[in-house]
């Protein structure tokens, strides 16, 4: 299926946000939205992924 992550239209072949975020390997700490909506560590593994959908992996930001 095809979704887009940080607005990059991307191929995946996992159906579930922990398998995707396990394909990925995101650095450490992050935080993930999907559809503009965030996903707490907890849901990660009850949360589905859909076509179109966009996933935004966020890391934190230092500085002011």
């Amino acid at each position: 299926m095809k979704v887009f992550v940080n607005s990059e239209e991307k191929e995946i072949a996992v159906d579930a946000l922990q398998a995707f975020l396990q394909q990925e390997c995101p650095a450490q700490p992050f935080a993930i939205a999907v559809n503009d909506q965030f996903i707490a560590k907890t849901q990660y593994e009850k949360t589905a992924l859909n076509d179109g959908d966009r996933i935004e992996i966020l890391s934190p930001m230092s500085g002011g």
